[in-house]
């Protein structure tokens, strides 16, 4: 079975890529396993700040591969639903991870490819970038990798409603026009601008960023009191760190800081 994947490191930089481009990057029986693993190694790696997550060739992913749905003429409900958890442990994994994740959709996402997308933490798509939510359309629940839970909280429950239940494709300027992902840009400017955004983020405090990102994931569940609550914590441990007293003496020396992470 091909290998779904392939994970690269580039300074301070990891660099996840889908990798059947002839396919358009679907995910197989292997994908799971890959890409636990390259997250897992990514979270252990603390000169990783940032990752960015893409498709080789012309497609982001094409999502579940449907030749492996059709190799399998029925299997134990039991093992179904274990080989189900082990493709939606990705997406509680992306989220719960201290570095963000950038996804660069550079063309076609299909199911499970946009529910990936959905999970990191900011989009940027190219113009030629199409999202097609069609779970419904092979007979399956829209409810998928977080599908159900990250589409309404981007765009509103009923605009969700509207996308999952007839399986729609949508552009990647109404995608923006929504509120489902953060930017569209020209397609050759795509790679310079995810390495741009990139940048910004590792340039910045890893605390900060990372408590940030935790805070947003978490709050969302939480009614104002327990926000609240969690952001005196989080804040009153951030204010403890040498990479705040950095920025603050940078602000009044009138110099960029320099953050190491502490």
């Amino acid at each position: 079975m091909e290998r779904n994947t392939r994970l690269e490191k580039i300074g301070s930089v990891a660099k996840i890529t889908f990798d059947r481009p002839a396919q358009k990057n679907p995910l197989n029986a292997l994908f799971p396993i890959e890409m636990n693993e390259h997250l897992d190694e990514i979270e252990k790696d603390n000169s990783i700040k940032v990752v960015l997550l893409t498709g080789e060739g012309d497609a982001f992913s094409a999502g579940g591969d449907l030749k492996d749905a059709l190799s399998v003429e029925e299997v134990e409900l039991m093992k179904e639903r274990n080989f189900v958890r082990d493709f939606l442990r990705i997406p509680l994994k992306m989220r719960n991870m201290d570095k963000p994740i950038i996804s660069v959709v550079n063309g076609l996402a299909v199911g499970g490819g946009v529910a990936l997308a959905l999970a990191s933490d900011i989009i940027i798509a190219s113009e030629r970038a199409k999202f097609h939510m069609g779970f419904v359309k092979i007979g399956l629940s829209a409810a998928d990798m977080g599908m159900t839970y990250f589409l309404p909280r981007n765009v509103g429950y009923a605009k969700a409603s509207e996308l999952l239940l007839f399986g729609e494709v949508i552009t990647s300027e109404e995608a923006e026009r929504i509120g489902m992902i953060n930017k569209v840009v020209a397609h050759d400017k795509l790679e310079a601008t995810a390495e741009e955004w990139a940048k910004r983020i590792t340039e910045g405090p890893p605390i900060g960023i990372s408590l940030t990102k935790h805070a947003l994931n978490k709050e969302q569940g939480m009614d104002l009191a327990s926000a609240l609550e969690f952001e005196t914590y989080v804040q009153s441990f951030a204010l403890k760190t040498q990479d705040h007293k950095e920025a603050v003496r940078a602000i009044l020396e009138k110099r960029k800081p320099e953050f190491i992470g502490k």
